[in-house]
């Protein structure tokens, strides 16, 4: 980028990085957008499909090789981020309902009704979220607890002591709970013949209206037990009639304790989704650096010794490693007990925690701290750096080796590969709100709170001028004539093209232009007498939004007027009064550009 005749401007021109909870961006390389456009050198490797819930609650499948950003459909859609898991089979081989017939009691083929008591009669089949849904009505009066089996008794291989997670979706569609006491999913345990040895039951749930997904993790207990059936139980009050009827989607057993992403089969055959590997790719990590990573753990907990979330350690198949070209590889060792530098067990977590893991270096040192740094996990000195293949992040593992995180999401995973500093203080008096008096306004509409912000707020002011000499500035004394740096943050869909930027004292200034529509810098001047020579001229992706960056030194006074406005070409000074930006996010910072910080 040149900042006038001849001059290279280097945004980060003393290699001074930053650091941002809710903004992550070049030159981080992160795996939290999970679009590679944002994160260089991103690739996904898994040889099936992966099923997830999208940010509108619809259940969908991405293709082999896809990310999928999982949401929550039972707590309003809540993000979750990447869904990691190693290799899982649905042992329901009939979760589209294939075979059923409405207005009949013939249900999905394998399915069965165990109790021939109180057949349920099929209701409806069809579609909705994206899953597809079987309504079934009971009503009459039964004489034992209706109980409805989704597999057949001698298919699935259990034995003594197995935990399968049986999981559904279910709500009531009709009727109501009246003369049931609850509603359970059992694991029905069989011999070789097969005859019936035991059952396994869940806690009761009591559904409504609202469709929801059930769990639940079953331990098979009798020695002679050599196939499970996973059944749905009403447990009935014996007091008189029951009337309900229950829409079921997307049900499934699956081996272990943790409940993953749903796998919806062919109606023919079980559906095993591979396991997952995510890989970011840095051209250079230097010697000092820093690893993020947040975390949600799943529902359930590992027995002891089970599978662990993260594993870091020397098989390079299953771990997260950080490394670097040039034959510099650092491979991160931990454990929360100490015991066992290699894994942190699932076990340490409560269901839906997050965690946050931060890993640094520097030289040859190396520390590990959990909770953002509340507790060392593990300092290790001289850490050896060897040589290594792999040049960047790994999350994930692939069938030869364990389980990394199975069943839990990976919300961010950030990489900067720089010493780490925090970010300086926000000299302005007001950086969120241009309406405010400390911005000296001509010309100028400002219309407050009118788009979402980066930090997810709805604060971004929208930006029109009125005529053609419109300008917004606000001015500060600053402690010293050095390095002073100015950003604000421009979202991408606004329909005005060029911002002019400047930072003046006296009469002199340092001034930028900005293109909002293809995001990249255009002319820079230094005008007037005395002007502050410029040292930053820069224009940051951050997903939704750009940041622009201008900064200065050598002024000539210490009193700083950070001023803008949106005009119609590069280098020009005529405002546009047809068009629109929608800015948030002020900052002048003494010296080079770092994190944002509110004034």
């Amino acid at each position: 980028m040149l900042g006038g005749p001849g001059r290279l401007i280097n945004p980060f021109k003393r290699g001074r990085p930053w650091l941002e909870g809710f903004l992550i961006r070049w030159p981080y390389v992160t795996l939290g957008g999970l679009t590679s456009d944002h994160v260089p050198g991103l690739s996904f490797s898994r040889s099936s499909v992966l099923g997830y819930f999208d940010s509108s609650g619809d259940w969908s499948e991405v293709g082999s090789n896809l990310p999928a950003n999982d949401h929550d459909p039972d707590n309003s859609n809540l993000a979750l981020g990447l869904h990691c898991g190693g290799q899982a089979t649905n042992q329901i081989r009939n979760p589209v309902m294939a075979g059923a017939v409405v207005a009949t009691d013939t249900l999905p083929n394998f399915w069965a009704d165990v109790s021939a008591d109180l057949v349920p009669t099929v209701e409806a089949i069809g579609t909705v979220d994206g899953q597809q849904y079987i309504d079934l009505r009971w009503n009459g009066t039964p004489t034992t607890d209706p109980v409805l089996a989704f597999e057949e008794a001698d298919r699935i291989p259990v034995v003594q002591n197995d935990i399968n997670t049986h999981s559904v979706r279910i709500s009531i569609i009709d009727g109501d709970l009246t003369n049931i006491t609850d509603i359970s999913l059992q694991l029905h345990e069989y011999d070789i013949t097969p005859a019936s040895l035991a059952t396994v039951s869940g806690t009761g749930f009591t559904p409504d209206a609202t469709h929801a997904t059930y769990h639940e993790a079953l331990t098979s207990t009798n020695a002679s037990t050599v196939f499970g059936r996973p059944e749905f139980r009403i447990n009935w009050d014996g007091a008189g009639a029951i009337d309900i009827t229950l829409r079921f989607t997307l049900m499934q057993m699956e081996a272990g304790p943790i409940r993953t992403a749903f796998m919806e089969s062919d109606g023919l055959n079980a559906e095993t989704r591979q396991a997952q590997l995510v890989t970011g790719t840095i051209a250079d990590l230097p010697d000092e650096g820093i690893l993020t990573i947040i975390a949600t753990a799943p529902d359930g907990v590992h027995a002891s010794g089970d599978a662990t979330v993260f594993e870091m350690g020397g098989d390079a198949a299953d771990q997260v490693t950080v490394s670097r070209q040039s034959n510099k590889d650092v491979r991160v060792l931990m454990d929360v007990n100490n015991s066992n530098p290699v894994t942190i067990d699932i076990a340490n977590w409560s269901d839906g925690q997050t965690m946050t893991l931060v890993v640094s270096w520097a030289g040859n040192e190396l520390s590990v701290a959990r909770d953002g740094g509340s507790a060392v996990l593990r300092v290790l000195a001289d850490v050896a750096f060897n040589a290594g293949a792999d040049n960047g992040v790994s999350i994930g593992h692939d069938t030869s080796s364990g389980t990394f995180f199975d069943g839990g999401h990976v919300g961010s995973v950030v990489l900067q590969p720089q010493t780490a500093v925090a970010p300086t203080s926000n000299l302005f008096a007001v950086s969120e709100d241009l309406s405010d008096a400390a911005w000296s306004k001509s010309n100028t509409t400002i219309t407050v709170n009118d788009a979402v912000a980066p930090n997810g707020t709805t604060t971004a002011d929208k930006v029109q001028h009125s005529t053609s000499s419109g300008i917004v500035q606000e001015a500060i004394t600053a402690a010293s004539t050095n390095e002073h740096t100015g950003s604000v943050f421009i979202k991408k869909t606004g329909d005005h093209q060029w911002l002019r930027v400047g930072l003046q004292t006296g009469g002199g200034q340092s001034q930028g232009w900005f293109d909002i529509t293809n995001g990249i810098v255009g002319a820079n001047t230094e005008t007037g007498g005395d002007p502050p020579t410029t040292t930053a001229h820069s224009i940051l992706d951050y997903g939704d939004y750009y940041r622009v960056v201008l900064g200065a030194e050598d002024f000539s006074s210490t009193a700083i007027t950070y001023f803008f406005s949106l005009v119609t070409a590069d280098g020009g000074s005529t405002e546009a009064t047809a068009t629109f930006l929608h800015m948030w996010g002020f900052k002048l910072e003494a010296g080079g550009l770092t994190g944002y910080e509110p004034a």
